[in-house]
């Protein structure tokens, strides 16, 4: 997704924290899949970054990123390129946040002489002065920590970029990864393996009805229209996930949220002056691991690490399933006083319960999903009267029953 191509917030995916659905207007991936191991089309992703130095990684120490930084750390060895840099954010006051462990393991491993940490304590609140830059400049954007990546913008301006996005929701969110085990004889069935694969075999309304009986979201703060209406989106997007792992690529590449995510970073990136470059996003990759998986897939996603990254990453970073916690650096000081004087102003109350919203957002660890509410609020109050967050008008809800 380009600086130009624009995805818009609706009144509820401002609401619910989350957009909902496929994107229309999202390319298909390539078809039939590219020629070639999955690996190799990372690597040529990779050099595309690594030929517009600076080259600068968001280096966090999870899988994702540690995988984007060692493959790039190879490519530019083997090409005889400038090295990339790690850029590490790091908050000394929220120990829930800490991945230092992770981290100087990666990099002792691969050996970089070069490694820049930046040191943070409020400043990257959800409201602070970094988001509210970015709020400012372009309007509502999402998802609501997109501002966490400026600071490593910063550091490659003129250069390039490289991120390990979406690696959690491609290969970690598969709904139907066991059924699809089971299915490719990659594990022993177990007894509740019979009810998973009998609801991966079943037709839509039938995944759509057990969907919306066992796994509604979080969203007590939403008005019951709006509740009704959002689970009935939310149940209908989850139960046509396809069960089919080549299948499920290409539906994933087209969710409203990958592209969202690409759009925001392509947005920030641009007036950073840096490329942009996501390897676990790069279309010819998607296409060729969805070629490489078939029907049932790779296996899961410690399995699809190993093949992809086994001989340049530890086993213990392989197989990973620790992440680290942003709470604090997000709601933090700025949130909690906007908060504090915050009476209902800037939210759709024909949506938003806002007694039910003031309660939530009053607890140590707010619900993450009203993260965006909370930006929309604040961009509305500083923007001033009659003039909405990301030039979008409220509308109601309809209840679709």
């Amino acid at each position: 997704m380009t600086a130009g191509e624009t995805l818009a917030l609706g009144p509820l995916d401002i609401a619910s924290g989350r957009p909902i659905g496929l994107d229309p207007a999202a390319p298909p991936l390539p078809s039939p899949a590219p020629a070639g191991p999955p690996v190799h089309h990372l690597e040529r992703a990779v050099l595309a970054a690594l030929a517009r130095p600076p080259c600068v990684v968001s280096f966090s120490g999870g899988r994702d990123s540690s995988a984007v930084l060692a493959l790039a750390t190879r490519v530019a060895r083997h090409e005889g390129m400038p090295l990339p840099v790690p850029v590490t954010l790091r908050f000394s006051r929220a120990p829930e946040a800490d991945e230092n462990d992770w981290q100087e393991r990666v990099v002792a491993h691969l050996g970089l002489p070069d490694w820049i940490r930046l040191e943070f304590d409020d400043e990257l609140d959800l409201v602070g002065p970094v988001a509210s830059e970015v709020l400012l400049r372009h309007g509502l954007v999402w998802p609501p920590n997109s501002h966490f990546h400026v600071p490593v913008l910063d550091q490659a301006r003129g250069g390039s970029v490289l991120t390990g996005i979406d690696g959690d929701g491609l290969l970690a969110s598969w709904r139907w990864a066991r059924p699809a085990a089971v299915l490719g004889r990659r594990v022993p069935p177990r007894r509740r393996d019979l009810l998973r694969v009998g609801l991966a075999l079943s037709p839509q309304p039938v995944r759509r009805l057990q969907t919306r009986w066992s796994a509604s979201p979080d969203i007590s703060w939403l008005q019951p229209q709006a509740r009704r209406t959002l689970v009935r989106r939310w149940t209908a997007v989850s139960a046509a996930e396809p069960v089919r792992w080549d299948a499920r690529v290409r539906w994933w590449a087209q969710l409203r949220s990958v592209r969202m995510v690409q759009q925001t970073f392509a947005l920030m990136a641009a007036h950073a002056g840096v490329l942009a470059v996501h390897p676990l996003a790069d279309p010819s990759f998607l296409a060729a691991i969805a070629g490489a998986g078939g029907r049932w897939g790779l296996g899961d996603r410690t399995a699809v690490m190993r093949s992809l990254f086994g001989d340049i990453l530890p086993e213990e970073v392989l197989q990973r399933r620790t992440k680290a916690r942003l709470d604090g650096p997000f709601w933090n000081r700025h949130s909690r006083s906007f908060v504090a004087g915050w009476h209902g102003e800037g939210v759709d109350r024909s949506i938003v319960d806002t007694d039910s919203l003031r309660a939530i957002w009053s607890t140590a660890v707010p619900n993450a999903l009203t993260s965006t509410l909370l930006q929309s609020a604040w961009l509305r109050s500083a923007a001033g009267p009659g003039r909405s967050a990301g030039g979008q008008a409220p509308q109601a809800v309809p209840d679709e029953r």
